[in-house]
């Protein structure tokens, strides 16, 4: 499916975003070496900000659907590095090719501070590790929803359409959904969205997942700011655009009024 974005003037900050992690992954091709022999410095570098550490197995599952169902097999991936801050809000990991960046609630922004926390670890592994070709950059918003309706009229909400039948309508109360659009500049937007138990049966609790990825040609290190920025750019465009005023509305909400 290809699709090209509206074009949205972004509006101001929410004053309760919905985001309940952020995550930047950074892959690099370095050749026949890994990112494993940088660890301990980075160990080092990152004691101060991210004091709890440990290094893991990590493992990929691979499923194969055959005659008796769909098998898994999981298989070695190397070691994985993860450090996280006191308060665990803060997340780096870094595996064979890649590093991974994590912002748990309460976010930042882009602006007023994960841009630059993307930025410093990810010269701290050029500083361990050389200055590897990136072949693959990805930012992930996770966001948490609490609408006060239940069941859900879909369309007071959202801007685009379930996948259900007409007779569905206004009864929907469980479902999952998953697509992918191909968007300008090299780049993929994989959303998510499914319904959770809510806090109380008069709300309905979504996860709304929104990926975008960018995977070309290997380009230097020193092109991570641009690539950031080409996958951050369209990020608030699609929220906004698949939510109605309504929805966006809940996110500015005085949550201390009776």
């Amino acid at each position: 499916m290809t699709a090209s974005l509206h074009t949205l003037t972004p509006g101001s900050k929410y004053r309760h975003p919905p985001i309940q992690e952020a995550v930047f992954e950074i892959h690099y091709r370095v050749g026949h070496g890994t990112l494993e022999s940088a660890f301990q410095g980075l160990q080092t570098c990152w004691e101060r900000d991210y004091p709890k550490q440990r290094i893991v197995d990590d493992r990929s599952i691979k499923l194969s659907v055959g005659p008796n169902g769909v098998d898994s097999n999981a298989q070695s991936a190397g070691k994985r590095l993860v450090c996280r801050s006191t308060d665990v809000g803060k997340i780096v990991q870094v595996g064979k090719q890649f590093i991974a960046i994590n912002q748990l609630p309460p976010y930042p922004g882009w602006e007023e501070g994960f841009r630059a926390t993307i930025t410093a670890r990810a010269a701290d592994v050029r500083k361990h590790a050389g200055d590897a070709e990136i072949s693959r950059v990805g930012l992930r918003y996770i966001n948490r929803i609490e609408i006060p309706q239940s069941p859900l009229e879909w369309e007071q909400w959202f801007r685009f359409k379930l996948p259900v039948p007409e007779s569905c309508n206004g009864n929907t109360k469980r479902f999952q959904m998953y697509f992918e659009i191909a968007i300008p500049n090299d780049c993929l937007l994989k959303v998510g969205i499914v319904s959770v138990p809510p806090v109380n049966v008069k709300t309905t609790t979504l996860m709304l997942d929104l990926d975008i990825i960018w995977t070309g040609k290997p380009v230097a290190g020193s092109e991570l700011p641009e690539l950031m920025e080409r996958v951050h750019a369209p990020h608030r465009l699609a929220f906004e655009d698949y939510l109605t005023e309504g929805l966006r509305g809940l996110f500015n909400e005085d949550k201390t009024s009776c």
